[in-house]
């Protein structure tokens, strides 16, 4: 921002001056220190920040001496480089009533703050003139004492010279019309200064850090000019801006409310003890107003900048935790500035932790490792099972057609093998009939010998009609007798042997020559089998492998059913290795390293056994089983049932730490346990922001 600029700075040797040559420096501007004690110029000139670009210099000047010489003014200009940054810093602190001080001092302090630095202005105008296209600026060093509210007894003589050097930096500023900017800033107590190792006030001290820092936001900024700038107490550094005043038409410093522009207050109305603001912004420093915007800036030098609520403000009590400076009890000063040794606690703090966090993460890591292992080993199996699928069932296919062929191969046999149970049933029907024929007809011979013989013997001159009807049909029953019946039956025995005959000399698939018999599979499978055997068979060069086994049906069958069992586990398998790698175990599965892990531990005369993806006991009673994972918490229900209450549940949180540990149970709802654990595993990369709001201020070592 400030590279080929030269920056011209009055008690530029120590305090306020040095610590803005400090910054300009570290932007890439040249300086150079005036200052009266050689010895302390070449030490401060050491400590700038300085590269091959910058030159920087010092001259040893007593700036009271151009007030009276002309000869000094020569002096001093032929022996600096003509700057484009000037900064009026050099100053006289007077602390003494006005009663009681000299005439020699008075002159001093008037001549040293207001008259040298119109001086240096006059001299360097021309030069700085020449130079506007590096956008020349000075910036005069004033005081809060000069155009405030704030009032310090014995500086009447300092805060009339910096208040004139306010009137003189807002004429300047109008007859340079903006070809240079002139600007002043009001800075408050800064206790490495003289004035703040000596005064006592009511004034909220503040840092160099914060002054220098101020000062080159009004020199980088090239839209101010002619603004007297001071620190508003209770304000922080980015929230300044809101509060720079403005010069009305009656040459009155002015500012308005932050959310009503047209409520419009004198500048020393701010922080006055009385809220004039509706929204309280114009008392950021007092507990005047109930609601003001921002909160009490504490800057906390050597430490971090804290936020107070204004009614804890100058209420006698000192609140360290915020406010480690004690600019909170600004108006009753009992608050030491304890920032140094609270720093140096939350450093030790900080080490530690970091320290921890490092080993934690170590651990942590092999934790994932082993979690992310058993991930794999899950992946590997699925993978594994999954080739064992197809394997499995061209295994079942294989068999299932070796059956089926077995089919085949018996339906392709002769049909008198499929019909021989058939055949050998009938011809031994035939034989008992044969015999039953055999044994009628011996009976039959009988009678008709007892027939034959009345016949023969019967005396016609008998007048029986009964016995002559008889005799009558029995001679009419010989008459017409068949004698074939025996030969009925040789000829039908010889007829189911020419049938079985013709069976043997026929399959299934088709007749020997040029008979054959239909035969249709009995089921699908088997059709299309048979068809694409005899398309293959005509039409493929290469012939379809024929599935045969040695085994019987019921062999075959056996085994089918078994490897459809085994199929059926297997897949089973499968869909439970699925749903675990659809759950949710934690960021990088850090969960699944605690499988078979169980956190013991007695708390309130109880014994907890945690096992984090199975279920919690309490002594013997169940208090749930794992549901899941949500929210990063663990869920467990269907419990035990409480007497006259709900079924157990429970949740689990986590925090880093040493562990797994069991830390806390509590029972915010009836039956619904809630558990602390803390382990490595739950550790992760730590901020600043989170080191400070845990780090806790030891009272003790204050």
């Amino acid at each position: 921002m400030f590279k080929g600029q030269n920056a011209l700075i009055t008690g530029g040797s120590r305090g306020i001056g040095l610590a803005i040559a400090t910054k300009l420096a570290s932007q890439g501007a040249s300086i150079t220190l005036l200052a009266r004690d050689e010895e302390l110029l070449k030490n401060s000139l050491n400590q700038l920040p300085c590269d091959q670009n910058q030159n920087h210099s010092y001259k040893s000047f007593d700036l009271l001496s151009l007030v009276n010489s002309d000869v000094a003014i020569k002096m001093l200009k032929d022996g600096i480089e003509s700057p484009t940054i000037l900064i009026n810093c050099a100053g006289i602190t007077t602390h003494a009533l006005l009663h009681q001080s000299n005439s020699e001092m008075i002159k001093n302090t008037i001549d040293l703050n207001l008259t040298v630095p119109i001086m240096l202005c006059q001299l360097f105008i021309k030069d700085m003139l020449r130079q506007k296209k590096l956008y020349p600026s000075i910036l005069n060093i004033s005081s809060v004492l000069s155009y405030t509210n704030h009032v310090i007894p014995g500086t009447s003589v300092y805060a009339a010279s910096k208040a004139g050097l306010l009137g003189f930096t807002r004429s300047l500023s109008h007859e340079l019309r903006g070809r240079i900017r002139v600007n002043a800033m009001l800075p408050g107590l800064v206790k490495e200064t003289d004035m703040g190792s000596i005064v006592k006030s009511d004034l909220i001290p503040i840092s160099l850090d914060c002054v220098a820092t101020k000062a080159i936001n009004i020199l980088e900024d090239r839209s101010i000019n002619g603004q007297s700038i001071a620190d508003v107490i209770g304000v922080s550094p980015e929230n300044q801006s809101l509060y720079e005043s403005t010069i009305d038409e009656n040459g009155t410093q002015i500012w308005h409310c932050l959310n009503d522009s047209s409520i419009i207050l004198t500048y020393d109305q701010i922080n006055d003890n009385y809220c004039d603001c509706p929204d309280g912004s114009d008392e950021p420093g007092t507990n005047a107003c109930p609601k003001p915007p921002f909160k009490f800036y504490c800057a906390n030098e050597g430490h971090f900048p804290g936020y107070i609520d204004q009614f804890k403000l100058n209420d006698g009590v000192c609140d360290y935790d915020i406010c480690c400076d004690g600019s909170d009890e600004y108006k009753l000063g009992n608050c030491v500035n304890k920032c140094e040794e609270i720093h140096r606690q939350y450093e030790e703090y900080k080490n530690e932790q970091l320290a921890f966090i490092k080993k934690a993460l170590e651990k942590k890591q092999k934790v994932i490792d082993s979690a992310q292992n058993k991930r794999k080993k899950l992946i590997d199996n699925l993978h594994q099972l999954k080739r064992q699928i197809p394997e499995r069932k061209i295994q079942i296919n294989k068999l299932k057609l070796q059956y089926e062929n077995s089919e085949l191969d018996q339906q392709d046999t002769s049909v008198f093998e499929g019909l021989k149970d058939h055949f050998n049933g009938l011809a031994n029907k035939i034989e008992a009939h044969k015999r039953d024929i055999l044994k009628q007809e011996s009976k039959v011979s009988a009678l008709e010998n007892i027939l034959e013989i009345l016949s023969k013997n019967f005396n016609p001159n008998f007048n029986d009609p009964a016995v002559k009807d008889s005799i009558h049909k029995y001679q009419e029953y010989v008459s017409n007798k068949e004698e074939a019946i025996l030969e009925d039956i040789h000829e039908t025995n010889q007829m189911i042997h020419n049938l079985i005959e013709k069976a043997k000399t026929l399959s299934h698939n088709g007749a020997k020559g040029e008979d054959h018999l239909n035969y249709y599979p009995p089921t699908i499978y088997n059709l299309i089998h048979y068809y694409f055997q005899l398309f293959a068979k005509k039409f493929l060069k290469k012939p379809v492998i024929e599935y045969t086994s040695n085994l019987s049906q019921n062999e075959l069958s056996y085994k089918i059913e078994n490897l459809e069992k085994e199929l059926e586990k297997i897949e089973q398998k499968i869909k439970v290795i699925k749903t675990n790698l659809s759950l949710n175990y934690g960021p990088d599965n850090i969960l699944r390293a605690y499988d078979s892990i169980t956190i013991s531990k007695k708390l309130g005369g109880y014994n907890y056994r945690i096992n984090l993806l199975d279920g919690i006991y309490q002594d013997d009673v169940f208090i749930g089983k794992f549901k899941e994972f949500k929210d990063d918490k663990l869920f467990y229900n269907n419990g035990d049932r409480c007497w006259n209450g709900p079924k157990r549940s429970a949740t689990v949180e986590f925090i880093c730490g040493e562990g797994p540990d069991l830390i806390s149970v509590s029972e915010p709802e009836k039956c619904h346990y809630h558990f602390l654990l803390q382990g490595e595993s739950w550790c992760h990369q730590i901020t600043e922001d989170e080191l400070k709001s845990k780090f806790k201020i030891n009272y003790k070592l204050l």
